[in-house]
Parts: C-alpha cells; sequence; structure tokens
C-alpha cells in the first residue's frame, strides 16, 4: 500500500472540513454584523448571540484543524516496525482483519485503497493507544462496551 498516497488522502480530508468550517465561521459572523445598531427586541440580541457562539465554536474548530494540518506535516510517511504515529496497521479482533492507519486528524473515516478499506485513527483513540509500542505478532486487550477484547498485531508499515 502507498502511504504517501494515503497521508496525502488524509491531508485533502483535513482541508476539506477545514475549508467548510471556515465557511460556517464566516457567514456565523456575517450574522452578528447588525450595521452598527443595537438589535431591538430580545429575538434579534438572541440571534445575534447565538450566531456568535457559532461563530467562536467555529473559530476554536479551525484552529484544532490547523494545528493537525502542522501535525500532520512532522510525521513522515516512512515504515515502522511499531504501532507509533504514522503507522499503517493490519489487526486482527474478533476474527476479522482490518486495517488502520495512525495520524492526526483520523477521526474514524475510511478510506478506500487498493481495495482495501482503512480506518483512519487517531493517535489518541483507544484503540491505537492500546497498540502503541507493540509489534506485528503482539498482542493487546482493549476494554469495549461489550467487555474485554484481544487485538492482535499481524502487520505494520
Amino acid at each position: 500500500m502507498d502511504k504517501v498516497a494515503l497521508f496525502a488522502a488524509v491531508e485533502q480530508e483535513v482541508r476539506s472540513r477545514l475549508a467548510a468550517l471556515e465557511q460556517v465561521q464566516k457567514q456565523a459572523r456575517s450574522g452578528t454584523d447588525v450595521a452598527h445598531e443595537r438589535p431591538t427586541n430580545r429575538g434579534e440580541r438572541a440571534a445575534v448571540t447565538t450566531q456568535g457562539y457559532l461563530a467562536h465554536g467555529a473559530a476554536q474548530r479551525v484552529a484544532e484543524l490547523t494545528d493537525t494540518l502542522h501535525l500532520l506535516r512532522d510525521v513522515p510517511p516512512t515504515p515502522r516496525t511499531r504501532v507509533a504515529t504514522g503507522a499503517l496497521v493490519e489487526v486482527e479482533r474478533r476474527e476479522k482483519t482490518a486495517w488502520m492507519l495512525v495520524l492526526p486528524g483520523g477521526v474514524g473515516q475510511t478510506l478506500e485503497h487498493a481495495g482495501q478499506a482503512i480506518q483512519v485513527v487517531s493517535p489518541h483513540a483507544p484503540l491505537a493507544r492500546a497498540l502503541f509500542g507493540l509489534e506485528a505478532d503482539e498482542e493487546a486487550e482493549l476494554r469495549t462496551p461489550e467487555g474485554q477484547d484481544v487485538v492482535v498485531v499481524l502487520q505494520v508499515r
């Protein structure tokens, strides 16, 4: 699998989310502009306040995604032998195999690449944290809502 292409796809996804949020932020800010007049009734004031909260929340998320882009640039797509940030990992869980890519900005989205579904997970995700530092043929126990689960690392790239 081409890790460079996978990294680029994740970066493009983050950029797309960032552009959408910047648009939301811009629209919310425009909703707070009342032509330098004080809103005349409670409903107008509430609408302006709500738009302000939305603009503030969008600004925070924009900052987070901008930081994520910087973090992505700091992770080289080089081969790994242990599960770490930047690792492409094949795991077995409940007798099913799956691929995951551990990268900042991973929110569980699935990429299709070379006929494989690859789930992009954050280094802070419980599954990634449980596997960090493991090599092929090692396993970890993972606590899930259904109880304890065993995850086996099959490959690390």
